[in-house]
C-alpha cells in the first residue's frame, strides 16, 4: 500500500470506530474490526513495527490477566471498553499524523526512517509507555514511573556513548 493509501484507510478505520460506542467489547462488526485492523496494520508495517505493538498496547486485546478465568476477564475488558475506544481514537490520530510526516517505511518494521526511531528521545518515551503500560496493566502511576526511568536510562545510554565516541 502506498502512504496515501494507507492514509486513506486509516481515515475509515477512524469513522468506523466512532460508531463503537454503544456496542460492546465482544460485537461481532468490532472483533471483525479489531482483526482487520491488526491484520492489515502487521502487513503494511510488519510483524514487529512500532506501529504494530503499539495498536496492540491500545487495543489491550486479549491480554492475560493472571489468576482469572476467561470469564472474568471478558468482564473486566467490557467494563473498560469505552476507555479502550477512547485510547484507540487517540493511537490513530498519532498513526495518522506519523504516516503524514514519514510516509509507509520499506524496511519493513516502521512507518518512520530507523535513524528517528533509535535517536529520538520521543520515540524512547512512547516505547517506554507501551511496554510499561504491558507490564503493570491498570496502575498507571507505575506505568508513568517505568516510563520515566527507562527514558532516563535511554538517554544516559545516548550520552555514554557520544562520550565514548568524542
Amino acid at each position: 500500500m502506498t502512504s496515501s493509501e494507507v492514509l486513506d484507510w486509516l481515515a475509515e478505520k477512524q469513522k468506523e470506530l466512532a460508531t463503537f460506542d454503544q456496542t460492546t467489547y465482544r460485537d461481532d462488526r468490532w472483533v471483525r474490526w479489531h482483526n482487520e485492523m491488526r491484520s492489515t496494520l502487521r502487513r503494511v508495517f510488519g510483524e514487529d513495527s512500532h506501529e504494530v505493538k503499539g495498536y496492540y498496547g491500545a487495543s489491550n486485546w486479549g491480554r492475560p490477566i493472571a489468576g482469572f478465568n476467561q470469564g472474568e476477564i471478558d468482564a473486566e475488558m467490557e467494563a473498560r471498553f469505552s476507555e479502550i475506544l477512547g485510547v484507540l481514537r487517540g493511537w490513530a490520530d498519532a498513526l495518522i499524523l506519523e504516516v503524514e510526516r514519514f510516509g509507509v517505511g520499506t524496511d519493513g518494521n516502521s512507518s518512520a526512517p530507523a535513524r528517528y526511531r533509535w535517536t529520538s528521545p520521543l520515540f524512547w518515551i512512547e516505547t517506554a509507555f507501551a511496554v510499561g503500560r504491558s507490564w503493570v496493566g491498570q496502575n498507571k502511576l507505575a506505568a508513568i514511573l517505568f516510563g520515566i526511568v527507562t527514558f532516563a536510562g535511554s538517554v544516559a545510554s545516548i550520552i555514554a556513548l557520544v562520550l565514548v565516541l568524542a
